[in-house]
């Protein structure tokens, strides 16, 4: 059995402020696909009800490009010389999805890195980003060491890994988070999860959420990255603010990629990352699920698709996500300073997702320490 390292599990408060909101009740059945419509008070203001995008890959015809997926929000566009596609295997026990992304990486030689992404170009000052992943590793013959599965950069600098790096991860080192190497003098600003290698968050589902402001911009040290993954391997939660998110000159990302690429020094074989749910915003203002009343203490969230929003109510599009059908679970509306309010227990209902599979390291999840 593989050996799990778990990082401890650190709560700051300011990541989640006190809330002012209440959730009243709620209209329609929690049923995956609905929609629901949430009334109480306080929910603030979403300039955008829906999000910047939302795609789970159900819409694409397994083995073609996620290119041709008809998900709202700008469409995605191919990069890299292996399309990322949609596929049918790794699916994530549990979700009504049988499908997900597939990006996949093979050495180039030399340092060229092997690149199968898709991207969307947006302007965003804050950034929210919510997604599941999985990194499979089975056709590595040697680890990949240089491993940047997503990023946030500006369109036509020329440079862009001195531009917005949020993420490093490599199989070999330690997973490094809101990453920035590219201002001079360099500000040496990077998070390391402290005992969390990028072997412990492999091979199994992995959830990803990302909090980034940019600040003042203009190389401002007033920036703010927050970072939490959780899942069926490891659990951990990092904060860094007063930061600078970028160089002189800018204000505010353009581009996301979402697989982006593996460098190919000292690796081979094939490297495989598989997506699901993806959810990209440019606002805090979200609505989840999880399995505790209070948000910062839920190990289980899964984000909901908002078609509207006032401060007293908000429509959403049920995700359930892989809770099961029938579970008991908490609704929480964050608003855009990411306060989130006291859960409000709900009942799913539906028809259930894939069959659960036994214990395995791939499938434990493991509670994150006090």
């Amino acid at each position: 059995m593989r050996r799990l390292i778990l990082a401890g599990f650190f709560v700051v408060a300011a990541s989640y402020p006190l809330s002012a909101q209440t959730i009243s009740g709620i209209s329609g059945t929690l049923t995956h696909g609905s929609a629901v419509t949430i009334s109480g008070s306080g929910f603030g203001t979403k300039a955008t009800a829906p999000p910047v995008k939302f795609d789970d890959f159900q819409s694409v015809p397994a083995g073609q490009p996620i290119a041709t997926s008809a998900a709202g929000g700008p469409v995605w566009t191919s990069g890299g010389s292996i399309a990322p596609v949609a596929s049918t295997a790794r699916p994530r026990v549990g979700t009504p999805n049988g499908q997900n992304m597939l990006s996949r990486f093979q050495p180039l030689g030399g340092s060229d890195p092997s690149a199968s992404n898709v991207f969307i170009r947006h302007d965003f000052k804050k950034f929210y980003l919510d997604a599941w992943f999985y990194h499979d590793t089975s056709g590595e013959s040697s680890s990949a060491v240089n491993v940047k599965p997503w990023r946030l950069h500006w369109n036509n600098t020329g440079d862009p890994n001195a531009s917005g790096m949020v993420w490093v991860s490599g199989l070999g080192g330690d997973v490094v988070n809101c990453a920035y190497d590219g201002d001079s003098p360099d500000d040496g600003v990077s998070d390391f999860f402290p005992g969390l290698r990028a072997s412990n968050i492999a091979n199994g589902w992995v959830h990803l959420q990302q909090w980034l402001d940019y600040g003042s911009g203009n190389g401002a040290i007033n920036g703010t990255c927050i970072t939490r993954l959780t899942g069926n391997i490891a659990a951990t939660h990092s904060q860094i603010g007063n930061q600078n998110p970028g160089r002189s000159g800018y204000t505010h990302w353009t581009e996301l990629y979402i697989g982006n690429y593996v460098r190919s020094e000292d690796w081979s074989g094939t490297a495989r990352f598989y997506w699901d749910s993806i959810y990209v915003d440019d606002s805090w203002a979200r609505i989840e699920i999880g399995d505790s009343p209070t948000y910062a203490n839920a190990t289980h969230r899964e984000v909901q698709v908002p078609s509207a929003w006032t401060s007293t109510s908000a429509t959403i599009t049920v995700n359930r996500g892989s809770f099961p059908p029938n579970a008991p679970v908490y609704l929480y509306v964050c608003t855009e300073s990411n306060a989130c309010s006291s859960g409000y227990p709900v009942t799913l209902g539906g028809s259930g997702g894939s069959p659960a599979l036994p214990p395995s390291p791939q499938n434990l999840r493991i509670q994150p320490q006090p």
